[in-house]
């Protein structure tokens, strides 16, 4: 076991694989002055020595809300929303119905806000019943569309 040695100024343990200064997990340092020190992978933060810090991976996205759960009946001619909102704005959305991925046009829109997206369809049609999916990777919605005439 290595010893564990306390910065005389920052008061962070040397010994126990943390950066001074913060807190375990936030990253990782090379190999620098505490190798010197006999400590191997330690870093002296008092020897002057330059630290490589990786950042923790990204978590995987989710989607944290959705209107999936509301009744998706609609009367022909009727404007229809499916809504999702992702867990972050960054990351790409592919809307599919029944199985095939739908490009937007005069009939279906595809609008992005923020974390915020929505398939559109401003006068829904006999033919558009089926099962519409919001897939952000890693996580998915599962919409069932019913639309009758009038």
């Amino acid at each position: 076991m290595l010893p564990s040695r306390r910065h005389p100024r920052l008061g962070a343990g040397l010994g126990d694989g943390a950066l001074p200064g913060r807190r375990a997990g936030w990253g990782r340092f090379s190999h620098c002055a505490g190798e010197r020190a006999g400590w191997p992978g330690r870093a002296l933060p008092n020897e002057g020595c330059r630290c490589l810090v990786s950042p923790c991976p990204e978590p995987p996205v989710r989607i944290v809300s959705s209107n999936e759960d509301a009744a998706h009946r609609y009367l022909a001619a009727e404007r229809m929303v499916l809504a999702c909102e992702l867990s972050r704005a960054d990351v790409p959305v592919q809307w599919y119905k029944d199985g095939v991925e739908v490009e937007e046009g005069e009939s279906l829109i595809l609008e992005r806000q923020g974390p915020h997206r929505r398939l559109v369809i401003p006068s829904a049609r006999p033919q558009d019943t089926g099962e519409f999916v919001c897939d952000a990777g890693g996580d998915s919605v599962f919409y069932n569309i019913t639309v009758t005439g009038r």
